[in-house]
C-alpha cells in the first residue's frame, strides 16, 4: 500500500515556498543574497567540482570493464521493460536533449568573442573559434553523462541488488549505513528533492525562453513575463498528463516522437547547412578534445583568477550534479533487465555521442554564420539573448518557416519528457511503498510536484531572468556534490567484490517481454 512520506516532502516543500515569498517580498535582496551565495560556492569549491566531474569519468571507465559490468539490474531471471531504442530515446530526452537544443548555437558564440582570458587567444580569432567547439565538445560530452550514470549506477545496485529502500539514502551504503526511516534518510532525500527542484526550474525556464523567443520571432509578440506564464503552464499540463499516464503510455512515447524530430533536424542541417565548414571543425575540436579532457576537466590550462571556468565549466557541474540523484531513480528504472556494462553504454557513451555530432553540427553552422556567412550573431545574443540566436540560425537557412515550428516541437517535447521522467522520481522518493515489483508512485503526489516545478520556474524567471536561473541550478548542486563523492567511494568498494553484496538470489517476477530491439546487444 502506497502512502505519502509527509516527513521527506514538507521540509522541502516549505523552503521552497519560503523561498519565493522572500523573492516576491523582497526581490533585490533575495537577488543580491543569492548572487552572493552563488560567487561565494564557485570561489571555494571550484576545484572540488574539477575533481569530481573528472572521477565520475574514470569511475564509470573502471565500472564497464569491472566485474560489476557483468551483472544484471535486478538479477539473472529480470526482464527489460524497455527495448533498446526506447531505452535510448528515454535517456537522451531526459537528460541532456533539452538543454542542447538551448545552448548549442547560442553557447559557441559566447565562447567565440569571450574566451578565457587567461589562454590569451584573442576575440574572434580562428584560436578562439576552435576553444568554442572544443569547450562545446566538453560541456555536452561524456563528462556531464559520466556525473549522471556514475550515481544511476549506485542506485540501481543498492535498490535492485541490495534490496535496500526505495531512497537515495541507500546510495550512501555500505559506506554509511543509513536506517530507514531515520535522520540521515529523511536529509539525504530532502535535499536531493530541493537540489532537482532548483535544477529543474532552471532548466524548465530554458525551455521556456526558447519556446517564447521561437513564438517572438514568428508572429513579432514581444517576449514577456505574461507569454512565460502562458508556455510555462502549456509545458506543464503536459507533462503532468504524461506523468499521471505512467511510463508505458507517458515518457515512452513522449520521447520516441522527440528523437524522430531530433533525427528530422540533423539530417536537415547536414543537408542544407554549411557541411565543408562544420565537418572539419568539429574534427579538429575533437582531436584536440580528447587528449586534453584531463587538463579542461580539471582548469589546469587556466589562471585561478580567471571567471570563465566558473562561469561555464563548473556552472555545468553544479547544473548536471542538481538534477543527478532524482534522474538516476528514473534512468535505474528504465535499465531494469539490462546488465551494468550496457547501462554505462546506453546512458554514458551513446548519448555523449548523440550530443558530439548535434553542437558539431548546429554549433558548426552558427559559427560559419558568424565567421563567414555575414551575420552578426553576437549582437543578437546581446540584444535578445541565447534563444534569438537559435532562431537567427534557423532563418538564415532554407525553408525556415518549417524548421523553426519544428525546432520548437522538439524543444517542447524535449523539456516536456525531461521534466516527465523526473516529477515520476521526485514523487516516488516522496511516497512508501515503491518497490521494484511496484514502481509507480500516487497520482496526487506527481501532481503536486509538477505544479510546484512550473510554479518555480516561472518565478524564477520573471523575478531573475537568465542569470537568475542559472544561480537556482548552481545553489541546488552545490549539496549533491558530496553526495557523488560518496558514491564513487561505494562504487569503488562494491565493483570489487560485488556478489558479496549482490542478494536477488531470489527469482524475481518477470516483467512484461520486450519489443524487438533496434540496438545490437552489448553483452
Amino acid at each position: 500500500m502506497k502512502s505519502f512520506k509527509h516527513h521527506i516532502f514538507w521540509p522541502t516543500f516549505g523552503s521552497l515556498i519560503l523561498g519565493l515569498f522572500i523573492s516576491a517580498v523582497a526581490p533585490l535582496h533575495f537577488k543580491k543574497v543569492m548572487g552572493s551565495l552563488n560567487v561565494a560556492i564557485l570561489d571555494a569549491f571550484t576545484p572540488v567540482f574539477s575533481w569530481v566531474a573528472f572521477g565520475a569519468l574514470i569511475l564509470c571507465t573502471w565500472l564497464f570493464f569491472s566485474p560489476l559490468g557483468k551483472l544484471k539490474i535486478g538479477g539473472e531471471l529480470a526482464k527489460p521493460i524497455v527495448n533498446r531504442w526506447q531505452w535510448f530515446s528515454i535517456a537522451v530526452c531526459t537528460t541532456t536533449g533539452a538543454g542542447i537544443l538551448f545552448w548549442a548555437m547560442a553557447e559557441p558564440i559566447y565562447h567565440y568573442h569571450e574566451p578565457a582570458k587567461s589562454l590569451m587567444l584573442g576575440a574572434a580569432s580562428p584560436q578562439s573559434e576552435l576553444f568554442a567547439m572544443r569547450s562545446l565538445f566538453h560541456h555536452w560530452g561524456f563528462v556531464p553523462n559520466s556525473i549522471y550514470t556514475l550515481f544511476a549506477v549506485l542506485f540501481a545496485f543498492a535498490f535492485y541488488q541490495m534490496r535496500l529502500p526505495f531512497s537515495l539514502s541507500s546510495c550512501l551504503h555500505p559506506l554509511i549505513k543509513a536506517t530507514p526511516g531515520g535522520a540521515v534518510t529523511q536529509v539525504v532525500d530532502g535535499v536531493s528533492l530541493f537540489a532537482l527542484v532548483s535544477g529543474m526550474a532552471a532548466s524548465m525556464g530554458s525551455g521556456i525562453l526558447i519556446l517564447s523567443g521561437g513564438w517572438q520571432h514568428m508572429t513579432g509578440q514581444a517576449s514577456g513575463p505574461w507569454m512565460w506564464l502562458i508556455f510555462g503552464s502549456l509545458i506543464v499540463a503536459t507533462f503532468v498528463a504524461s506523468a499521471l499516464s505512467g511510463l508505458h503510455r507517458g515518457i515512452q512515447t513522449l520521447a520516441n516522437w522527440n528523437v524522430r524530430f531530433f533525427a528530422l533536424l540533423v539530417i536537415f542541417v547536414l543537408v542544407m547547412g554549411p557541411a565543408s565548414y562544420f565537418l572539419p571543425l568539429g574534427g579538429r575540436a575533437f582531436l584536440s578534445y580528447v587528449p586534453d579532457i584531463l587538463s579542461n576537466t580539471l582548469l589546469l590550462d587556466f589562471a585561478k583568477d580567471d571567471p570563465w571556468p566558473r562561469a561555464w565549466t563548473v556552472f555545468y557541474w553544479a547544473n548536471w550534479l542538481a538534477w543527478t540523484p532524482i534522474t538516476a531513480i528514473f534512468l535505474a528504472r528504465i535499465g531494469y533487465g539490462y546488465t551494468y556494462r550496457s547501462f554505462i553504454f546506453m546512458n554514458l557513451v551513446l548519448p555523449g555521442i548523440f550530443c558530439l555530432g548535434w553542437v558539431t553540427l548546429f554549433g558548426g553552422t552558427a559559427l560559419q554564420l558568424e565567421t563567414l556567412g555575414g551575420m552578426d550573431l553576437y549582437h543578437v545574443l546581446k540584444k535578445s539573448g541565447p534563444e534569438g540566436v537559435t532562431f537567427a540560425v534557423l532563418g538564415a537557412l532554407p525553408f525556415a518557416a518549417y524548421t523553426i515550428p519544428a525546432l520548437l516541437i522538439t524543444a517542447f517535447l524535449a523539456y516536456v519528457t525531461a521534466a516527465d521522467s523526473n516529477t515520476v522520481a521526485m514523487a516516488g522518493i516522496c511516497s512508501h511503498g515503491i518497490e521494484p515489483e511496484s514502481p509507480e508512485p500516487p497520482q496526487i503526489v506527481k501532481l503536486i510536484w509538477g505544479i510546484s516545478v512550473g510554479f518555480l520556474s516561472v518565478a524564477a524567471l520573471c523575478a531573475s531572468g537568465l542569470d537568475g536561473i542559472r544561480e537556482l541550478s548552481t545553489f541546488g548542486g552545490f549539496p549533491i556534490l558530496f553526495m557523488e563523492i560518496i558514491a564513487g567511494i561505494n562504487l569503488v568498494r562494491i565493483s570489487i567484490n560485488p556478489l558479496r553484496y549482490d542478494k536477488t538470489v531470489v527469482a524475481m517476477p518477470e516483467e512484461p517481454k520486450r519489443s524487438p530491439s533496434l540496438l545490437p546487444e552489448l553483452v
